[in-house]
């Protein structure tokens, strides 16, 4: 079918610049690489897949349409190929290399503007207290 399996990438243990994460500000992994891809098949239409075999990816995990896997002490996952929003600019990506991403599809890749930290006044917001930002650069 239209299903993508991906080997799930490490999780970030340190940042690019050497600074250890502890386990709370680690997250899982939500891009990997591509190890196959289906047949194309969905009910009586054979679809050409955008992703190729190799490509790292950045996928969703909104959904039931995925499957866990754990192969070997690997982690897979199962998805379908509407659920990649894009590829990752190079192998062993991290979230640094995100505004490299190329959008899969029809995704759209949005900087989005930073909102104030300071009011007016000059109080400190909180991020609860923040707007979240309407605008943002394509």
């Amino acid at each position: 079918g239209d299903r993508v399996l991906v080997k799930v990438a490490e999780e970030e243990t340190e940042t690019r610049g050497g600074i250890l994460l502890p386990a709370s500000a680690q997250k899982k992994p939500t891009s990997g690489d591509v190890i196959a891809l289906g047949d194309g098949r969905v009910n009586d239409e054979v679809r050409t897949f955008y992703l190729k075999e190799g490509d790292t990816v950045l996928y969703s995990k909104f959904g039931f349409m995925y499957t866990d896997m754990k192969v070997g002490g690997d982690d897979y996952i199962l998805i379908r190929e509407e659920d990649v929003i894009g590829i990752m600019p190079r192998k062993d990506a991290r979230a640094d290399d995100i505004p490299d991403l190329k959008p899969l599809a029809d995704r759209v890749l949005i900087e989005v503007e930073d909102t104030a930290d300071v009011t007016v006044g000059g109080v400190i917001l909180p991020d609860a207290a923040k707007e979240r930002p309407l605008i943002g650069t394509v």
